[in-house]
């Protein structure tokens, strides 16, 4: 979010080119893919969690 807000501002303030433009469009997609996997790892890792937790309370 706080990238499109960058990106907002900055086209806004700042009259891009085309070419400008494009390469902003890639980071940021770039950057949505990254947080995407980084997401599917924390959601991933919290399944994990709530497994151990719930293997650890059966074994008390």
């Amino acid at each position: 979010m706080k990238s499109s807000i960058a990106l907002l501002i900055s086209s806004v303030l700042i009259p891009a080119h085309a070419a400008n433009l494009n390469d902003a469009q890639a980071v940021q997609s770039k950057t949505n893919q990254a947080s995407a996997v980084s997401q599917k790892r924390i959601d991933a890792s919290a399944e994990k969690a709530l497994t151990l937790e719930a293997e650890i309370e059966q074994l008390q």
